[in-house]
């Protein structure tokens, strides 16, 4: 994928708190926070059984923080929102009920959407030099497939529909703009480029 949970937090502050699934939470326990440090104190399962990593996002108590990396099955270095060029943010001391939820699974339907946009396929993604270029659109698009579920057919006029509407016309002007960089003979020289085509069109 080019984006991953860290990247919606970014977009949509309150994400993590306003919408959660249990089919996408990935574990949840108490846990201790000292300013890059979270250790669990209880869990339902750890870290590692959980496949908690880099780029994903835990909730304590009310404070979203990113996970910076996975130091061993009950510990992670965390960080405040913070932009990906920055060094991680202390987070402060405290101590709380803490779950892991990913958006992984919408993340990665909008990634194979933008691969066929290009004429890609998922095995021809190694090619893309500059993932990170494509990063926002991946969110956006996400974003809009979470927001329109979380709407529940509760019709146009629900917060939740106006913000995937919202979204979905941010990923459609993102996906224009967007060229992706190509090298498709794995010399490490891009040789060719591919606009996104096709009118992107998301179903939750």
């Amino acid at each position: 994928m080019f984006a991953t949970d860290r990247d919606l937090l970014i977009l949509e502050p309150m994400l993590f708190h306003d919408v959660r699934w249990p089919s996408q939470r990935l574990m949840h326990g108490h846990c201790t926070v000292n300013q890059t440090a979270l250790a669990l104190d209880s869990m339902d399962i750890n870290f590692e059984e959980a496949q908690v990593q880099a780029g994903g996002v835990i909730t304590v108590g009310d404070t979203p923080l990113e996970v910076v990396s996975r130091l061993d099955p009950k510990k992670l270095m965390v960080s405040r929102v913070r932009p990906a060029d920055r060094a991680a943010i202390p987070a402060g001391s405290f101590v709380g009920d803490c779950i892991v939820t990913s958006f992984a699974a919408q993340l990665d339907q909008v990634y194979r959407t933008m691969l066929r946009m290009a004429g890609l396929s998922v095995q021809d993604a190694f090619a893309v030099l500059n993932a990170e270029d494509a990063r926002t659109a991946n969110a956006l698009g996400a974003l809009a497939l979470i927001f329109l579920a979380a709407s529940n057919g509760a019709g146009t006029e629900h917060p939740h529909a106006q913000r995937a509407a919202l979204y979905q016309k941010r990923f459609e002007a993102e996906c224009e703009r967007l060229t992706l960089v190509l090298d498709t003979n794995a010399d490490g020289s891009a040789d060719t480029s591919r606009r996104l085509t096709g009118g992107p069109m998301l179903r939750g």
